[in-house]
């Protein structure tokens, strides 16, 4: 009989790696979009926080902006998400800092949002039909 210790749980010890590797910023990015995509299987998400150029203009839910930058709502989306920004998002992170870090991805985040709808409105105004929102 083996009397030694059961062996490590593999997902187990990929998420203890995760924690103790991955930075504080990058690290609370990427597991508030895993929550969001768990809830998006009970609640639709993407309509109420995603950034839609018509409720983000028209009923003025600029909260939207800010919202949509944790929202991932498919699973591809999430894992591309997780091969790309874990990895990029840590080296960010250690050699900025957690602060700047999390004030250049906001700023990043907006200033795109920001530009989308206002594409967006462009484009809108310039067919002039509603197909844009």
């Amino acid at each position: 009989t083996n009397s030694g210790p059961p062996p490590d749980n593999p997902i187990l010890s990929a998420y203890e790696a995760f924690q103790r590797d991955t930075p504080m910023v990058t690290r609370s990015i990427m597991t508030m979009q895993s929550f969001a995509w768990i809830l998006s299987f009970f609640i639709d998400l993407t309509f109420g926080l995603a950034n839609i150029p018509f409720f983000t203009i028209q009923k003025f839910e600029v909260y939207r902006i800010i919202t949509s930058l944790f929202i991932c709502s498919s699973f591809f989306s999430l894992a591309f998400a997780y091969l790309s920004f874990v990895d990029t998002g840590t080296r960010l992170e250690y050699s900025m800092g957690s602060t700047e870090f999390a004030a250049l991805f906001l700023t990043i985040g907006i200033l795109t949002n920001l530009l989308y709808v206002a594409v967006a409105f462009l484009l809108d105004s310039l067919t002039g039909n509603q197909y844009w929102f």
